[in-house]
């Protein structure tokens, strides 16, 4: 069987899932390392947390699980990379797609009419 959410809510509320919690992970290390520093991990026994921008594939024949990532970030930018612009450049340049994308959504798929 393979259960799976977005949440750990919805993984817990199939009553074929163990709730066996896993104490040594939710009160050692995984609180205080940083977040980046590691890949999250539930602290449920049965539980796994998929990485961000993977794939899961589920063999149905055999049960075997595999994963794909399909993206990872470009961690070695260097300043030279991205340019010389300011730090006000930047928020400058993040307001405005802000602005954008609520605009965006602020768009309605029919006119309006008020009578």
């Amino acid at each position: 069987m393979f259960v799976f959410g977005s949440e750990i809510k919805a993984v817990l509320a199939h009553p074929a899932v163990p709730r066996d919690y896993d104490w040594r992970t939710a009160l050692g290390a995984g609180l205080t390392l940083p977040v980046r520093a590691k890949p999250p991990q539930s602290f449920f026994t049965s539980v796994q947390y998929v990485p961000a921008a993977t794939i899961v594939d589920v063999d149905l024949e055999s049960g075997e699980l595999s994963q794909q990532v399909y993206w990872t970030p470009n961690r070695n930018v260097s300043p030279a990379d991205v340019g010389a612009a300011s730090s006000a450049s930047y928020v400058a340049r993040y307001r405005d797609l802000l602005a954008d994308a609520v605009h965006l959504q602020l768009m309605s798929d029919v006119e309006l009419v008020c009578s």
